[in-house]
């Protein structure tokens, strides 16, 4: 049997959530592989706060390149 390999496109909410539940549900050796067109995610409920001054921009962004595991 060949090994699946998943590409979702657009590290969002919805990207970084399927990517990480697929991580942890699919079948043993499927590749799951996120495409985005950053390095990073912004967590976009944070930013009023950020344009206000309350925050600096690296508290409400991660970068993606903690997620890539093997």
């Amino acid at each position: 049997m060949q090994a699946q390999r998943i590409v979702i496109v657009g590290g969002g909410f919805g990207g970084a959530f399927a990517a990480r539940y697929l991580k942890r549900y699919a079948p043993p050796g499927t590749e799951i592989e996120l495409i985005n067109s950053t390095n990073y995610f912004v967590f976009q409920p944070l930013l009023p706060e950020v344009a206000s001054g309350a925050l600096m921009l690296p508290e409400a962004t991660s970068g993606n390149s903690g997620w890539k595991t093997k």
